[in-house]
């Protein structure tokens, strides 16, 4: 979003928004952002095929260090993309 669309809700707003937009672009460019974005998929894939056992599945990831709200954050994934792949809403 350019800075002029972006919705005007007052100096103190725009300067926490540029910070925190800078902040996550440095963390994009690190890579932090994409190795973890990448682990909660791996692990969403695990939780989302049925052959793996969830609790079994939730162990492993927090094995691999994956804080435990990304492990929730990858079940819930997993169990979003079930209920819309077989119509469940």
């Amino acid at each position: 979003m350019s800075r002029s669309t972006r919705p005007t809700r007052g100096p103190r707003w725009a300067r926490d928004l540029d910070a925190a937009t800078e902040i996550l672009g440095q963390a994009v460019r690190s890579g932090t952002v994409a190795a973890r974005a990448d682990a909660i998929d791996q692990a969403a894939e695990l939780f989302g095929d049925s052959v793996f056992d969830p609790a079994e599945t939730y162990d492993a990831a927090e094995a691999w260090g994956l804080p435990v709200g990304a492990v929730d954050a990858a079940a819930h994934i997993a169990v979003t993309l079930r209920q819309v792949e077989s119509g469940r809403e």
